[in-house]
């Protein structure tokens, strides 16, 4: 048996199950509270898009200020600069704090309802009949109820923040950026507003591209690692429920080698994590230092032509 399974990332099946699994939640008894939660979180969430826009305008000032040797004009900036600031930092932890309070409460919920399930009287007849569907239930509902909040949480959120963020930027860089006006022919020009825009949206999409057909290798790695750790903590845990039987049988050694047998498929796993890692990690480093000096090559010619 290959030591990494192919997992289907997306598809109609994997929706069917997201929307089941995310409806158990927000379908009970406590989802007005949550839903309260999850109301401020994502106010508080665009509120921290909007305090990143008012620190930018802020720091445009100070170095305006700066730039033109106006004492007064600086100082004013600075003081802008810092209520901004104090108002961001605000925003940012009370955000982090609200969703957590929303993270818990909907984790707490969901254990209470497979708990309820697993310790139901005829699961035991349920996991004999399908032994080999079953996957440490155990980690499932301790570990993959955290992870899956969490990111039914984190993604959307880190989403609504990028298309907020995209669309504030968008319109700073437009406004700042004016026209571009390649010459096609002699006396023939071509228009292009906004082109600082337009190279970022240029730049990103194939940066965030690659960065995704590089990064998706992770998913089925970090799968079987939980899969391959669970099943050498369960081995451990059977071995010290039963540890008089096995020493009376002298059954340590046989015990012992199948323990270092499934260890060992951690081990492939993790070798298959670090290399995924560090290929993602070249990839993205390379493109975050290529961030700055992207928009000083496009605007270098305007610059230094004097337009």
């Amino acid at each position: 048996m290959p030591l990494v399974h192919k997992h289907s990332l997306f598809g109609l099946e994997f929706l069917r199950h997201l929307v089941r699994l995310t409806r158990l939640y927000w379908a009970s008894d406590d989802a007005p509270k949550g839903g309260g939660l999850l109301a401020v979180t994502v106010a508080l969430e665009v509120a921290s898009v909007y305090g990143v826009v008012l620190l930018s305008d802020a720091q445009r000032q100070i170095f305006d200020a700066f730039g033109g040797k106006d004492m007064v004009a600086f100082s004013a900036a600075v003081g802008l600069f810092l209520v901004v600031a104090l108002g961001y930092v605000v925003v940012s932890t009370y955000r982090i704090y609200v969703r957590g309070r929303l993270e818990i409460r909907w984790r707490r919920w969901l254990t209470d309802h497979f708990l309820g399930l697993w310790m139901d009287p005829q699961t035991s007849c349920e996991m004999e009949l399908h032994r080999r569907m079953i996957d440490n239930p155990d980690q499932r509902i301790a570990e993959d109820l955290r992870e899956f909040v969490a990111s039914a949480l984190g993604l959307p959120l880190s989403l609504l923040s990028a298309f907020v963020t995209l669309l504030s930027f968008a319109t700073i860089l437009w406004t700042l950026s004016g026209s571009w006006t390649p010459s096609l022919a002699e006396g023939t020009h071509l228009r292009i507003p906004g082109i600082m825009m337009w190279v970022a949206i240029g730049y990103a999409l194939p940066a965030s591209w690659i960065t995704h057909r590089v990064g998706r290798r992770l998913v089925p790695v970090q799968f079987d690692r939980q899969r391959f750790e669970a099943d050498v903590r369960y081995k451990l845990v059977r071995f010290r429920e039963n540890v008089e039987p096995i020493a009376l049988a002298a059954g340590a050694p046989a015990e012992r080698r199948l323990a270092l047998q499934r260890f060992a498929n951690v081990v492939t796993n993790w070798w298959e994590l670090i290399r995924a890692q560090r290929n993602l990690a070249m990839l993205t480093t390379g493109i975050g230092q290529a961030n700055s000096l992207v928009p000083l090559l496009v605007a270098a010619p305007a610059y230094f032509s004097g337009t």
